[in-house]
């Protein structure tokens, strides 16, 4: 059984580093991209403390072992990381229902990951159910993209209600910018 909680320790912030060096997609085979899925944005351990006072992150785990993590991030602190800064510098340039993106209160999905032993049983919907709990009173979007090579990722995201907006290119990868309108 899984439980959902808020990280809150240094420790959770190792584990949640842990989990992302295991599915980055340097140490992924490129054979496995498509069926495993990976991560592109490397946090340290900083930068995710910062991340986690100012906006607090999910944590899925199971006998003491995280499963899978949702990180959350607000606009100033991506400005702090060369990824979702370029993301942050899309959003100001986009507009939604005819409204500039920008002007529209919302959160970004720093990264989310789920543990290979915990793939394929509804984690990813719950890590964002909790997500949407904790940040619809505040935003009314949240926003990220996903590498287009990762359509795992893809797929997952559209199951949950992101709508790809655009597309993008950061350091010569093609990415989508996804967008779940909660209004």
């Amino acid at each position: 059984m899984f439980s959902i909680r808020f990280a809150e320790t240094d420790s959770d912030l190792l584990a949640v580093l842990e989990l992302q060096r295991i599915n980055l997609r340097k140490n992924i085979s490129p054979s496995k991209w498509a069926e495993e899925g990976f991560l592109t944005a490397v946090y340290d351990l900083d930068y995710l403390r910062e991340m986690n006072q100012r906006t607090p992150f999910i944590l899925s785990e199971t006998q003491n072992q995280i499963a899978g993590y949702l990180l959350a991030c607000d606009r100033e602190h991506a400005l702090k990381h060369p990824l979702l800064q370029d993301l942050v510098f899309q959003i100001e340039k986009t507009s939604f229902l005819g409204k500039p993106l920008h002007e529209i209160p919302y959160i970004l999905i720093g990264q989310i990951c789920i543990a290979k032993f915990a793939r394929r049983q509804g984690l990813t919907a719950r890590l964002y159910s909790a997500f949407r709990t904790q940040y619809s009173p505040s935003y009314e979007l949240a926003i990220t993209d996903v590498a287009e090579d990762n359509p795992g990722s893809i797929q997952a995201h559209e199951k949950i209600g992101f709508k790809t907006l655009n597309e993008l290119y950061f350091e010569d990868r093609k990415y989508r910018m996804i967008l779940w309108n909660w209004e």
